[in-house]
């Protein structure tokens, strides 16, 4: 694994994401749970909680972030890894609920850029370009 790390101010951010994420995927596991998808919602839990460092954590609730934006449903949740080359690239893969390939880059996640940028494709098309933080930023606003 990289030595290169997201900023603290971002990692402070993604922690306050996450900890929402958790809280929400609770309660939508308990809900899936009362009507009968245990597999399911325990499946997307332990995945959650296995999916890896925390900058793989923050890229894979941006992209949920910027997809459920779009309305843009999500089978299988984006699992992300750094890249093995010891660059501060990232790229994660999950499934839309119509079985598309959802596919997340992160080429200029250096520990000097404070502004990375990724870029979501699903299928074929590109859904969403622009900053990690801006899609974070996005979800926590109240609408």
């Amino acid at each position: 694994m990289s030595t290169t790390r997201i900023p603290l101010a971002r990692r402070v951010l993604a922690r306050r994401v996450l900890a929402r994420r958790v809280v929400v995927a609770g309660a939508l596991a308990l809900s899936t749970l009362t009507m009968g998808g245990c597999a399911n919602a325990v499946s997307g839990l332990l995945g959650l909680a296995a999916s890896g460092s925390l900058e793989d954590a923050i890229i894979a609730s941006a992209t949920v972030d910027a997809l459920a934006a779009q309305g843009i449903g999500i089978l299988v949740m984006p699992v992300c890894t750094e890249a093995s080359d010891q660059s501060p690239n990232y790229t994660c893969t999950g499934k839309t609920v119509k079985n598309e390939t959802i596919t997340t880059t992160v080429t200029d996640a250096s520990s000097s850029n404070t502004s990375p940028h990724m870029t979501i494709t699903v299928g074929s098309r590109t859904v969403y370009t622009g900053e990690i933080e801006t899609a974070l930023n996005n979800a926590m606003v109240v609408k």
